[in-house]
């Protein structure tokens, strides 16, 4: 018995049709050559504009700009950027920039903006003067005064600028950061800045100018400026509480001591009441101890 048998490139049995050979495929080296001309030239191309962009007259930094500033002196900004004219404006580092500004007292961030092809700009936010504070030990006479900043640093004000009548910090022992910077105690600094955020978010100053933030051993007492009422507020739930006397402002004493660190609840002594300087009601007599509940009922059966 016959089979049929076909061979690659022979006829085969069915249809006496031919069968192509597969042609490998032979390699272009003109065309490899060409290829890689063409890279390396393209690299070379790269590597002559880079170097152009880093060293041509024309990207020499001859102007640099800053945004508005208060509190931070002009010389010390002309002198912390003049350094940087006349560099190349691709290979000057934001981080530097940011770095020779950021040792000035004032400097909260910095954010540093290319103007091609010779300008920087540079736009810096300062720190926030919160309260005033009596001149640590140590520190330089003839400044206008000290005040504390919004990342617990403690430095002189300013002499340029007249210094505001902020409330002031009594009480608490500064201890040194750095030549003229002076530092809260590391334990008491976040519940310093906590208790003068909520006299702000409270709206206390609104209603009542603040004098003193007195810190001591029982927590925080603020004192008011009109008649001298003195709120202590102890050491949490600060605006919690300075809203609670907010509440129920117009029918508390003036020029008394208010006791808020109780929870719904306000101690004050009475108006016919004197009290020494402990805040013990003079002749034995307790304070007057009321509700968050009764106050306001009390309140709105008067207005009645």
């Amino acid at each position: 018995m016959n089979r049929a048998t076909m061979t690659i490139g022979e006829f085969g049995s069915i249809g006496r049709q031919g069968l192509a050979r597969r042609r490998r495929a032979k390699r272009s080296w003109r065309r490899i050559l060409c290829w890689s001309t063409a890279a390396a030239l393209a690299v070379a191309g790269l590597a002559l504009l880079g170097y152009w962009l880093l060293t041509a007259p024309t990207f020499a930094i001859k102007r640099v700009e800053s945004g508005s500033f208060r509190f931070t002196a002009t010389e010390q900004v002309d002198a912390a950027l003049t350094e940087f004219l006349g560099a190349n404006i691709w290979s000057l580092s934001s981080g530097e920039i940011a770095r020779r500004l950021g040792v000035l007292p004032w400097v909260r961030d910095v954010r540093v903006n290319r103007r091609l092809p010779d300008t920087i700009v540079v736009d810096f936010r300062e720190w926030r003067p919160l309260f005033a504070v009596a001149p640590p030990a140590g520190a330089a006479a003839g400044n206008t005064g000290f005040v504390l900043l919004d990342d617990g640093r403690v430095v002189a004000f300013p002499a340029h600028l007249t210094m505001p009548g902020l409330p002031v910090l009594v009480g608490l022992e500064l201890t040194v950061a750095a030549p003229g910077v002076w530092r809260l105690p590391p334990a008491t600094t976040e519940a310093v800045l906590h208790a003068i955020h909520a006299i702000e978010d409270s709206g206390l100053e609104a209603a009542h100018p603040v004098d003193f933030l007195l810190a001591g051993p029982d927590g925080f007492t603020i004192v008011l400026q009109d008649g001298g009422s003195r709120l202590r507020i102890g050491n949490e739930d600060y605006v919690a509480r300075i809203q609670r006397y907010l509440m129920v402002q117009d029918r508390v004493p003036t020029a008394i001591d208010v006791d808020l660190r109780f929870q719904d609840r306000i101690s004050f002594p009475s108006r016919a009441t004197a009290t020494t300087t402990t805040g013990r009601a003079a002749g034995g007599e307790r304070p007057v101890e009321t509700t968050m509940t009764d106050m306001t009922t009390r309140s709105s059966h008067e207005s009645r």
